[in-house]
């Protein structure tokens, strides 16, 4: 195993799913990758964007804070990435990259 891909919603039960995927990348001497999928609102035609912006800049802010605390408290590298669109899809587009 080299990535163990971890979705999360920020909720407290992803955190726990995130700490087991920490020991157990640990153990694997794998790469964590947390993936966060945000739906966004509207069309471009509509005027949603910057409600968009607000919850994507919202969701980089909880990804990068999480890495930071699995780096600082583990020696483990840790990536994020950031979706925009419907949840499984995006695991799915994760899994393939």
């Amino acid at each position: 195993m080299q990535h163990l891909i971890v979705p999360t919603d920020f909720s407290f039960t992803a955190k726990k799913a995130l700490s087991f995927a920490v020991k157990t990348a640990t153990k694997a001497k794998a790469e964590v990758i947390v993936v966060h999928a945000c739906e966004m609102i509207g069309s471009v035609a509509t005027n949603h964007q910057e409600q968009n912006r607000a919850v994507t800049g919202k969701a980089n802010v909880q990804l990068s804070f999480l890495k930071k605390d699995v780096e600082a408290t583990e020696r483990l590298v840790v990536n994020t990435k950031l979706y925009k669109g419907i949840v499984r899809a995006t695991i799915m587009q994760s899994a393939e990259e």
